[in-house]
């Protein structure tokens, strides 16, 4: 109904006036001995056998507490509250049969028959009236004093203060509940979190109940995040819990312990089959394509599964072997299942190990760079080197790059390693031109380098300025795994370079899923031709194809073409045959040290 219909007057403020009445959640609660005592205390100040506390809801009256009288609440058009709250100060009716607003009033042809009414509003601190404190008699009251309202006023002040109070309480209640629920629920997604987690595969192995955990990660989540942004990766997440809860059984355990990933406590033993069959539906449930923000998307979640008590006695143990899973299923391609074995945690053992000693052979100096001459295959004259990395362990002598490479770049050490190789390339770079052969120098890139944070670009500036070798003696390759981000800062930062003049070089070509499309979005200079494809070059016809389509993606893209592994003169002659102009391999000479690679400068016209 609108306000200006009602039978009865309305605050100008009413909207505001109710929201600060539900804020105390007050309306319909049972008696309260704070609010009982007041009006007790009201009744017999004033002598009168009626007191109440009223609070106007919208069309009613609450009565809180009352003495002398029924507890019945009445309709807003029958109350004297009604009239109480559109003032300030107290409404004071001496004789209420002798003003045409109540003389009709229930109130006062009916029980508790009243004549005189005093009634003081219950102003809150932010300035509405809710309701009255007010007191009644069957008598008139014609001497009714100033001090009196002042009383009144002074006690409907009291029931505001235990109003505030309850309201604070309330606040505070919500307020613990609210730290409670973070504590155990993740705020994003709604799911149980780490803690909760933890918590519930304790009490279950507790009981002796057989636990199985699957841990479930979206595959390359993060490179989308980065590419859409936070909240857009939000709303993928969400998505993803949802569809998870909505495929398992509800008796399962769904939680969100970090980031992109989710955990789903199995209780008691499951058949192989039965696993086998909850993963396909997890799979194949997620990667359902969906929309967010009109984009559509189609992810792919990897597993892993732990399984108490064979794998872990603990959660901690138990998280941490479904863990180890999860990311040899990541190791192993997308979509992917593992069960953990304890090879795993063996690996995993070995791979913190390698990581504490390359900390302490950067740090010790036992990092050195060793160069594999680039020649022209026509008169296999010198045009660049490519720098490559080798540990001079104290122990194991000198190591390769497959001893602890895949290790090195998952660390943040990577970016330290990564410019300091930069740098040592340029110097030698300028050092070869200053000795009359201005060679290009190529580095591999880590992934890491690429990230913003790593500012590859200003590496490479300092690195160009402290050598003073001009950006055309530096050549940056990057891999496949760095292709497939396709993430737009990163691919503008090589266009930055490029356009200095550095040039940009594809490695292992052919060897996994880059597309056309990538090819296009980068700056390349140069693609590699994989040195397994030269292998087969003369024994294998699906081999010498690959080979020959990377050599005409070169001509049409105009890209130079390098191919990798070259060990043989006939090798060498196929190659020469099908165009390629450059080679790299054994055939012109190992990866050398500096100073054998520049005592070899004069007469490297010579096939090694």
């Amino acid at each position: 109904m609108d306000l200006r219909q009602r039978p009865y007057p309305v605050p100008a403020s009413e909207a505001g006036r109710l929201e600060a009445l539900w804020s105390y959640q007050i309306v319909d609660t049972p008696p309260e001995r704070e609010f009982d005592s007041l009006v007790s205390l009201a009744s017999r100040i004033f002598s009168c056998p009626v007191a109440y506390i009223a609070l106007v809801d919208d069309t009613r009256q609450f009565i809180k507490a009352h003495i002398g009288m029924e507890a019945g609440d009445a309709g807003r058009d029958a109350s004297f509250c009604t009239y109480t709250i559109l003032q300030n100060d107290v409404l004071y009716l001496a004789d209420a049969t002798q003003d045409p607003r109540f003389e009709q009033n229930l109130f006062v042809t009916g029980n508790p028959q009243a004549r005189f009414y005093a009634g003081a509003p219950l102003i809150t601190p932010s300035g509405h009236a809710i309701g009255s404190l007010s007191i009644m008699d069957t008598e008139p009251r014609p001497d009714f004093t100033a001090d009196q309202m002042r009383t009144l006023r002074d006690l409907a002040s009291l029931v505001v203060d235990r109003l505030e109070v309850r309201r604070l309480n309330l606040q505070r209640c919500r307020n613990e509940q609210r730290l409670e629920h973070l504590a155990h629920f993740d705020s994003l997604t709604g799911l149980p979190n780490r803690a909760s987690l933890w918590m519930h595969i304790d009490s279950l192995l507790a009981q002796g109940l057989p636990v199985n955990v699957l841990m479930a990660d979206i595959d390359n989540f993060k490179e989308g995040n980065d590419a859409l942004g936070q909240l857009h990766g939000d709303e993928i997440l969400k998505h993803v819990a949802r569809r998870i809860r909505a495929v398992v059984p509800k008796s399962m355990f769904v939680a969100r312990p970090s980031g992109d990933e989710f955990a789903i406590v199995v209780e008691g033993d499951m058949t192989s089959g039965a696993f086998e069959r909850l993963c396909r539906e997890i799979l194949a449930d997620i990667s359902a394509p969906f929309q967010v923000d009109g984009r559509w998307h189609e992810i792919e979640v990897s597993i892993g599964i732990a399984i108490a008590p064979q794998h872990g006695v603990s959660a901690q143990e138990l998280l941490a072997s479904a863990d180890l899973a999860l990311q040899e299923a990541r190791l192993e391609g997308r979509g992917r299942v593992e069960v953990f074995t304890p090879a795993l945690r063996q690996a995993l053992q070995s791979k913190r190990s390698i990581e504490i000693e390359l900390k302490r052979a950067y740090e010790n100096g036992e990092l050195e760079i060793v160069y594999q001459p680039q020649v022209k295959l026509s008169d296999s004259s010198l045009v660049g080197a490519e720098a490559l990395l080798r540990w001079r362990h104290p122990e194991r002598g000198v190591l390769s790059p497959s001893d602890f490479i895949s290790v090195l770049e998952s660390m943040p050490l990577a970016v330290d390693v990564g410019t300091w190789i930069i740098e040592t390339a340029c110097r030698q770079s300028k050092e070869w031109s200053d000795a009359g052969s201005p060679i290009q120098v190529a580095v591999n890139l880590f992934a890491s380098q690429l990230d913003r944070k790593a500012d590859l670009v200003g590496v490479v500036d300092r690195a160009l300025q402290l050598a003073d070798l001009s950006p055309g003696g530096l050549e940056l390759e990057i891999t496949e795994n760095i292709i497939l981000r396709r993430e737009a800062a990163m691919i503008a930062q090589l266009h930055q370079l490029r356009k200095k003049g550095v040039g940009i070089s594809f490695d292992d070509f052919g060897t996994g899923f880059a597309s056309l499309s990538h090819l296009k979005s980068f700056p390349l200079t140069k693609l590699k031709i994989d040195q397994s494809f030269v292998a087969g070059l003369c024994s294998n016809s699906a081999d010498a194809a690959v080979v020959e389509a990377i050599l005409h993606l070169g001509r049409s893209f105009r890209f130079k073409v390098v191919a990798e592994g070259v060990e043989t003169l006939e090798q060498h002659d196929r190659l020469l045959s099908l165009g390629c102009s450059l080679g790299q391999g054994f055939l012109f000479g190992r990866a050398m040290s500096p100073a054998d690679f520049s005592s070899r400068l004069p007469d490297w016209r010579e096939v090694a």
